[in-house]
């Protein structure tokens, strides 16, 4: 199972928000410092050590493609993911003739920040410089506008997706068990989601004070108030509506069904 970081478009605009952060032009990747900084900060969060180490490496366009190829056809394997696909456009969720490989990995090259591997225990950082498409480029450039503190926030998110993997395994043989229910990975993945970005919003005091110990408690005691929740709540809800949510390529119904979890979760977690 792949598990995206907070979706770039959807939820990084929020984020800049609530931590305070300006926009910069130059271009920040993490370093090895950050991911012991970041890594630190959500065992503090979790209350929980990771058990071993989270390899984390870079990868292309065309790998990120590929793995999301393994990943429909373990999830819809043999003629599985052809039946699935005409299904949805009989409920006509998307054109006819659509291939969800093609749909997902755009999807994926569009969105992602970031992910955690589950099936190999490994976190990826995307790296679209060489031979990337001009969609590929836009969406870089939409990620390069945000400062480090941005970057630490949305490797949070990963990063508790690879702790709580190590404790609560992501991949349960019950998800796929459609004689028991249908519902049960659609929930599961809310649950997944809501617990990582959750996570990545705790880290914004951290991460956006820098070490100001007086303004880290004002942010948090803010962060966990009652209007702090309600303006998280308010500005959650409405994001899988939003046309961020929409990648180009991606039948709408499918780009706002991915983007529902990261609406909906404070539902699901309280």
């Amino acid at each position: 199972m792949i598990r995206l970081a907070a979706g770039a478009a959807l939820l990084m605009g929020l984020v800049s928000e609530l931590a305070g952060e300006e926009p910069t032009s130059s271009k920040n990747s993490p370093t090895t410092a950050d991911f012991v900084s970041i890594r630190s900060e959500v065992e503090t969060l979790r209350g929980k050590k990771f058990q071993r180490e989270v390899p984390v490496a870079e990868i292309s366009e065309q790998e990120l493609r590929q793995m999301c190829d393994r990943e429909l056809e373990k999830q819809y394997p043999g003629q599985k993911l052809a039946y699935y696909e005409e299904l949805l456009a009989w409920f006509d969720m998307v054109p006819p003739d659509t291939n969800l490989k093609t749909v997902y990995a755009n999807f994926m090259v569009d969105q992602v920040a970031g992910l955690y591997d589950s099936d190999v225990k490994k976190m990826y950082i995307p790296s679209f410089t060489k031979g990337s498409t001009n969609r590929v480029k836009a969406n870089e450039k939409k990620i390069e506008k945000f400062s480090p503190s941005l970057n630490n926030i949305v490797l949070a998110h990963e990063f508790t997706h690879a702790l709580e993997d190590q404790y609560w395994p992501m991949d349960d043989p019950k998800d796929r068990d459609e004689k028991a229910s249908t519902d049960r990975g659609t929930a599961h993945s809310f649950l997944l989601e809501g617990s990582a970005t959750r996570a990545m919003i705790e880290v914004i005091p951290a991460q956006s004070t820098q070490g100001r110990v007086s303004s880290y408690f004002v942010m948090w005691n803010l962060l966990h108030s009652g209007l702090g929740e309600f303006v998280l709540k308010y500005a959650l809800l409405d994001a899988w509506k939003s046309s961020d949510a929409l990648v180009e390529g991606v039948p709408e119904t499918l780009s706002r069904m991915e983007a529902m979890p990261y609406s909906f979760w404070l539902r699901v977690l309280h």
